[in-house]
């Protein structure tokens, strides 16, 4: 196991020497800046894009992106298992320069330090300085403001969540700012097919939707490694959010689009408590996320309002039926859709069918009863029985073993949504978590339901 200590460097002269809590740690040093004029790691396109439509960021949502991409930047370069005492928690010092110290150093202990160690599981110790220089100056400015009037900021997957989310805004009169956070090509161009739909048919010429590819390099921090858990990508996506937000207007709603069931994100079995349970939008972390946005000063509200609905009851309220039927199959759900350039006879980035994402999304339009145009690899999950110790059957078996236990004890559904993580700062609204956590089970129940499964270790 060894402890970092990563260093972010903003501007030519930002090169005091560091303090490090840890001595005998491993220190790298990340420099943002390019040339003492570009940003870095792809946070220019963010900059530009809000510059083309007369958006200048606030310092302290710049200071957030940047932090934000370094608790990435660690997250998928830092091997856990090579890195880490018991295999999952990696021990990380993070030294960050910012326009107001005092004022982060206040939320380090009680808000931010906890959200990163519930979001990533990993031990973060966090350290601030002034800025050398004023960081704005390496924003591109451009004085005349294009943008027409905003009503909101949304959160942009290419998910079929999104898509909905942005749908509903749309028809219920609201324009919408919309950001997207990019990892490869089919990410983006996802992204842009489901924007220009929502585009054409609601007869918008103007350019809304902003995209970043925010990203570094396999050797950025460590030689040629590489993590898979992908834990912190909700921290960034939800910071890019907050940038674009805080610069429309004093005070603005960011909207994040999710069912409720994938916010609980309940382990289906023990292993997901670890690397395959993800918090993207954790209530704790949404909690603990607008706690810092309001102690920072920035006038963004988070928002969820499907937190309390079923993927399929966000399909079956939807509210315009006819561009979610005919459009919803372009949108991506699945956990690794890459996976089928590898499958014969497949298109590349297919729904695989069968992780636990793509079963979500295929019992949403049961539940929905809309047809489901998706093309998945695995479609016929029914005519055999699957290997449960392979891909094919793995997450259906844990699912189905999870609704029996829900269904052999009731009782037991109270009790599971705390296992994904703490709720005790909202417990106005407990309630309703677990019933949303019930009617998910029942429509993951009714979707599953005749699909077999069993181990190839059994004779």
């Amino acid at each position: 196991m060894k402890r970092f200590s990563i260093v972010a460097r903003v501007g030519s002269t930002d090169t005091s020497e560091i303090e490090l809590l840890d001595k005998s740690s491993k220190m790298v040093e990340l420099s943002f800046i390019r040339n003492s004029t570009q940003w870095k790691y792809g946070l220019n396109e963010a900059f530009h894009s809000l510059s083309k439509i007369g958006l200048i960021p606030h310092t302290d949502a710049v200071d957030l992106l940047v932090l934000a991409s370094i608790v990435y930047a660690v997250d998928t370069k830092i091997e856990r298992i090579t890195h880490s005492q018991d295999g999952w928690s990696r021990e990380i010092d993070l030294y960050l320069p910012v326009g107001n110290p005092d004022l982060w150093d206040k939320a380090r202990d009680n808000i931010l330090e906890p959200m990163l160690r519930f979001l990533t599981g990993d031990i973060w110790r966090i350290r601030f300085r002034r800025h050398i220089e004023d960081i704005l100056k390496f924003i591109p400015c451009n004085q005349e403001k294009t943008l027409n009037k905003i009503d909101a900021v949304c959160l942009f997957s290419g998910g079929l969540d999104s898509f909905i989310g942005a749908l509903d805004l749309f028809q219920n009169g609201t324009k919408p700012l919309l950001i997207s956070h990019y990892s490869n090509y089919i990410d983006s161009k996802i992204q842009k097919a489901c924007f220009d739909i929502l585009r054409n048919e609601y007869n918008n010429d103007t350019d809304i939707h902003i995209k970043s590819k925010i990203g570094f390099k396999k050797n950025t921090i460590t030689e040629g490694e590489k993590e898979d858990s992908l834990r912190s990508r909700s921290m960034l996506f939800i910071s890019l959010g907050v940038l674009a937000a805080s610069t429309v207007s004093d005070k603005m709603t960011l909207f994040i689009p999710e069912n409720g069931l994938i916010s609980l994100n309940v382990p289906i079995d023990p292993l997901r408590i670890g690397a395959n349970s993800t918090r993207t939008t954790h209530p704790f972390f949404i909690d603990k996320f607008q706690k810092l946005l309001d102690h920072l000063g920035l006038e963004v509200k988070l928002e969820n309002r499907y937190r309390f609905k079923t993927k399929g009851e966000m399909l079956q309220g939807c509210m315009n039926q006819e561009i979610v039927k005919k459009h919803a199959s372009i949108t991506m759900s699945c956990a690794h859709p890459s996976n089928s350039r590898y499958s014969p006879n497949q298109s590349p980035y297919q729904h695989c069918g069968r992780c636990f994402p793509c079963i979500i999304r295929r019992a949403a339009f049961k539940h929905a009863e809309i047809e489901d145009l998706t093309n998945y690899v695995l479609e016929d999950l029914w005519s055999r029985i699957l290997d449960s110790k392979k891909a094919e059957g793995k997450d259906i078996h844990s699912l189905k073993r999870h609704i029996e236990e829900i269904e052999g004890n009731p009782n037991l559904a109270k009790y599971n949504v705390y296992r994904s993580g703490p709720l005790f700062e909202i417990e106005d609204d407990i309630i309703e978590y677990i019933d949303i956590y019930r009617r998910g089970i029942i429509e993951l129940s009714d979707f599953v339901e005749g699909i077999e499964t069993k181990s190839s270790e059994l004779k």
